[in-house]
């Protein structure tokens, strides 16, 4: 899940979050990944040239998109 929340130095602001038409992957170099414990990566995994225009992402999923609950105590 990914929130970011941009302010720019004209005080406008923009929020990109995730949603159905970000793609994913399960063939990424991540191999292990923690909050406490870091990541594992293994950079031979990396797809060649994913972060270039023109990736063909054809093979990726569509993020699966999951409404966040509400907590209670």
């Amino acid at each position: 899940m990914l929130q970011a929340e941009i302010t720019y130095r004209d005080g406008s602001k923009e929020t990109i979050a995730t949603d159905g038409s970000w793609k994913t992957a399960d063939n990424g170099p991540v191999r292990y990944s923690d909050i406490y414990n870091g990541e594992t990566v293994d950079a031979r995994m990396e797809p060649k040239g994913w972060d270039a225009p023109g990736f063909n992402d054809a093979s990726w999923q569509s993020a699966a998109v999951i409404p966040l609950q509400k907590i209670t105590s």
